[in-house]
């Protein structure tokens, strides 16, 4: 009688013994109905037309087996009981010889030594890496102390570069309300210049006679021509001063523009009526 995992051989014919057939199958089913073995090949015995499969049960049960062939059916079955063997006679357990305990005394001190020996390793190493850690943490305060002197440097650089930066740009805005001062003097007289000379011409012009007005009118056209020069400086001042302040500065040479194309026109009425 088989037990758990020892080799069962289920042995099957199909129809007619046929020979080298590939499709013979077996089935194997315990009490609960559940294939354990499900359509597996059977292995023919040489060419006698009788095929095997070796089966290995797992547990203690009934199973069923079904064999078959597909093209030469000749169905069959084979019940198979597993149960545990029972074992006749008497039982023999052999004896053990324990070692004596000199050999147990000596293993323990060797087993001891062992032990102390590997104690004494882990021990070393510990403290190698505890050396280690402690140089590791002394070059950690003075790279730090390194690195806290070059932000000082760094810091006071900074503080001298921006106290440099605002002196020069204090100074650069001074030097430049200092020149646009001046430029603004320089056409305040240059406005005067032109107002006195235009009253002049205007007081000469009024004075003229017909005896010495070709000699007037050409001192006139010195006058309109140094006028225009005048004219033309205070342009290129004013330009400047424009660019560097909005005022009314744009207002008086507009005036002054429109009184220098009344003094042309007067002129020009001079020449007319000398013709």
């Amino acid at each position: 009688m088989s037990d758990i995992n020892d080799k069962f051989v289920i042995y099957y014919a199909s129809r007619g013994y046929r020979t080298g057939r590939t499709d013979v199958t077996i089935s194997v089913y315990d009490t609960a109905n559940s294939a354990e073995i499900n359509t597996q090949t059977m292995t023919e015995l040489g060419s006698s037309g009788i095929y095997y499969y070796n089966f290995y049960p797992r547990k203690r049960t009934t199973y069923t087996a079904i064999m078959d062939c597909t093209a030469f059916p000749k169905k069959s079955h084979q019940i198979i009981r597993i149960e545990k063997q029972k074992i006749s006679g008497a039982v023999t357990i052999p004896k053990i010889a324990f070692p004596p305990k000199t050999w147990q005394i000596k293993e323990k001190e060797s087993l001891l030594e062992t032990i102390k020996n590997i104690s004494k390793s882990q021990l070393e190493t510990n403290k190698t890496q505890i050396n280690a850690l402690e140089k590791l943490n002394e070059k950690s305060y003075s790279n730090q102390a390194i690195l806290a002197k070059e932000i000082d440097i760094i810091k006071t650089q900074m503080f001298s570069i921006k106290k440099e930066t605002s002196e020069l740009i204090q100074k650069g805005i001074s030097d430049l309300n200092s020149e646009n001062n001046r430029t603004i003097l320089n056409n305040e007289t240059v406005l005067t210049s032109f107002t006195e000379l235009k009253d002049t011409f205007l007081r000469e012009t009024n004075q003229l006679s017909k005896t010495n007005f070709n000699q007037v009118l050409k001192q006139l056209t010195e006058k309109v021509v140094e006028l225009s020069n005048l004219s033309d400086e205070t342009n290129a001042n004013l330009k400047i001063s424009n660019e560097l302040f909005s005022g009314n500065i744009k207002e008086k040479l507009s005036s002054l523009n429109s009184q220098t194309d009344e003094l042309i026109i007067l002129l020009k009425n001079a020449t007319d009526r000398t013709n």
